[in-house]
């Protein structure tokens, strides 16, 4: 990355094998990981096989939550993806949602990257997310095993809050309930309502609207051009950004 990177940002390396840059006073960190396909070898020796772009410490000390922006194939990619994050973020208040609102608007649509952000949006208060298109509904994550939403009810709830919609098809829709167990939230990125999105969450979760609102339609526009195994992100990504 050449050139002065955007205020408050500090290179702390670049090589031809990653890099390392803070954000002042470098209680956020953004890092470019090379990959390699093959475990055998000295990593000064192999050629990496592509980059990940991840986030550490988004909060201070007080959270720890790696997040990847994305995978690339190259290094100039990966840095062209890190300096449009660096560009994006704005600290103005210090407030925990603009390092996620950066992430949100830039990086590149997984369902893991989308339940990692909303969880820590929330303050970990997400219960469930589930796709719906149509009459299909495909529950993605639930936090409680013991208690999984069938598709039947996902589905019922999915109508409900699609019903709820002032629907603009120039806009991108959301609508909020409140339920007796907590709080239902319904993004139709496309002003759609019958292709959406349900996120549940507990009653006391933290929810900063419409903030949350605005940085899920961003995200979740980007969904419906990914491929299928784009979607629910690669193994190895998963494994990568925990």
């Amino acid at each position: 990355m050449d050139g002065d990177l955007p205020a408050g940002w500090v290179r702390e390396y670049e090589g031809r094998n990653g890099a390392e840059y803070f954000h002042e006073p470098r209680e956020l960190a953004l890092s470019i990981l090379p990959r390699y396909d093959s475990p055998r070898g000295r990593a000064s020796e192999m050629t990496a096989s592509g980059y990940l772009v991840r986030v550490h410490r988004l909060f201070g000390d007080d959270y720890w939550t790696p997040l990847t922006l994305g995978r690339t194939e190259t290094l100039a990619e990966a840095k062209d993806l890190a300096l449009g994050y660096m560009q994006r973020l704005h600290r103005e208040g210090g407030t925990r949602t603009e390092e996620l609102a950066a992430i949100a608007g830039v990086a590149p649509y997984t369902d893991d990257l989308l339940v990692r952000l909303v969880r820590t949006r929330s303050e970990f208060g997400l219960r469930t997310v589930a796709h719906r298109v149509a009459d299909s509904v495909t529950v993605v994550y639930e936090r409680d095993e013991s208690a999984v939403l069938s598709a039947k009810i996902a589905r019922a709830r999915c109508r409900r809050l699609g019903r709820a919609m002032d629907v603009d098809a120039a806009t991108p829709a959301s609508v909020v309930a409140r339920t007796d167990d907590g709080t239902l939230v319904y993004v139709a990125p496309t002003g759609e309502p019958s292709v959406g999105t349900l996120f549940a969450f507990d009653s006391d979760a933290r929810l900063v609207l419409p903030d949350l609102l605005e940085d899920l339609e961003t995200l979740l526009a980007r969904r419906e051009g990914c491929e299928n195994g784009q979607r629910d992100g690669s193994d190895s990504e998963r494994d990568d950004a925990r």
